[in-house]
């Protein structure tokens, strides 16, 4: 093992940072630097989290059993909310608090918390919060497996899926036996990609998602700090300030809520635009490539189209969901439409029919794990958010790259 790969896989380092990061009281400036350092530590394929989890939850002989569990572990989220915890560190769900102790069956959960927490946002957006800070999020995907257990466990996933890719390898090698060359190449290409593949999902996984999780926590201290000061009037307000003015405000408080409504006015009025797709010349290659598809318009006016990213077809409810606040809604069965999406929409994938998004190709985030959970998945479908009312009942065919909406 390279020395890289060592410091990659060495989770207590990035868990050192982290608490490092949060118990220091140092200016923002300082403090970004161990944020950065996290960032570069740590990367781990691990694609469907959630269901290990759950999975003691779900296996139990009796299904009342689970509910007894899942029902202990919504006391401890009332525990959080009488704390009046924002922040969860391990160390505090593990203090004794008299009667608000979380009970002895919930001890998984600070653990996983504390290793998985940062996931939960929608989109690189501050403004949402992480499983670590809102884990009423994580409680509300456990209750809907709890209701109704998977139907497979993430490991008989993988072992599928492997032998799928061990087929597929034999077909290969078999029609390449007379010759050589061209068998020598697919052996070192497929043997680069499977080094390589997973990369793009551990560094969504560890980086983007854990060091959004940071910064906002981060982010979120500062706020309180100007909240205390009556710089601004909530700590989400810090976002409204440039960081050039919050390096002011922290050294020489001022009242500037005025300034922050003004921005949150301007912040809605933008956000409810509609922008183009691009921006300046358009692309030769017909605006799309391996990761964003190209857009096919659709001759039957009954249906709309897309690319095929994840074979197979399925049918059931839409369910359009965009952005943390509807992560709830998602129910088993439901086909999921979506902008894109991140790791942190890995738990609704598990349970979800199929998956609809309005960008994205062939090597797209929502294409890879779509098909790793053998989810038929039909992406870049042009305002397909837009296009499918939510509730309505639809039906994608993941090869064709077909949406038909009843």
């Amino acid at each position: 093992m390279s020395s890289l790969e060592a410091r990659l896989l060495r989770l207590e380092d990035l868990r050192g940072a982290a608490r490092k990061s949060q118990r220091r009281e140092e200016t923002w400036g300082e403090r970004s630097g161990d944020v950065w350092q996290a960032r570069n530590l740590q990367r781990y394929h691990f694609s469907t989290l959630l269901n290990l989890l759950i999975k003691s939850l779900c296996s139990h002989p009796k299904e009342d059993a689970a509910h007894r569990e899942v029902t202990k572990l919504f006391h401890l989220r009332d525990a959080l909310k009488q704390w009046g915890i924002m922040y969860v560190s391990p160390d505090c769900l593990a203090t004794d608090a008299g009667d608000l102790v979380p009970p002895p069956a919930a001890s998984s959960t600070p653990a996983f918390l504390a290793r998985h927490g940062h996931l939960g946002q929608s989109w690189d957006d501050l403004a949402e919060a992480s499983w670590v800070e809102s884990p009423d999020l994580l409680m509300a995907e456990i209750a809907k497996r709890a209701a109704e257990p998977p139907g497979t466990t993430a490991e008989a996933r993988r072992a599928a899926l492997a032998e799928r890719a061990e087929t597929l390898a034999a077909r290969a090698r078999e029609r390449l036996a007379d010759d050589p060359e061209r068998a020598r190449a697919f052996e070192t290409t497929l043997a680069a990609a499977r080094l390589i593949g997973p990369i793009t999902e551990t560094h969504n996984y560890w980086i983007d998602r854990m060091v959004q999780s940071l910064i906002r926590r981060l982010a979120m201290r500062v706020g309180a700090r100007l909240v205390r000061d009556d710089v601004i009037a909530a700590q989400a307000d810090v976002l409204f300030l440039h960081v050039d003015e919050i390096t002011e405000l922290l050294r020489e408080p001022a009242n500037r809520h005025g300034l922050v409504s003004g921005r949150r006015r301007d912040h809605a009025y933008w956000a409810a635009r509609r922008p183009p797709r691009r921006l300046g010349k358009p692309s030769e290659d017909g605006n799309g490539d391996r990761f964003d598809g190209v857009r096919i318009v659709s001759t039957d006016p009954n249906e709309v189209r897309g690319t095929g990213a994840s074979a197979g077809v399925a049918r059931g409810p839409a369910r359009v969901v965009l952005d943390q606040a509807t992560f709830g809604a998602v129910q088993p069965g439901d086909i999921i439409v979506c902008t894109s999406s991140n790791p942190s929409w890995v738990p609704l994938f598990a349970i979800a029919a199929g998956l609809v998004t309005n960008t994205g190709g062939v090597l797209s985030h929502s294409a890879v794990v779509a098909r790793e959970l053998d989810l038929p998945a039909v992406v870049g479908v042009a305002d397909a958010t837009r296009r499918i009312r939510d509730g309505q009942i639809v039906e994608i065919d993941g090869t064709t790259g077909i949406v038909r909406p009843s």
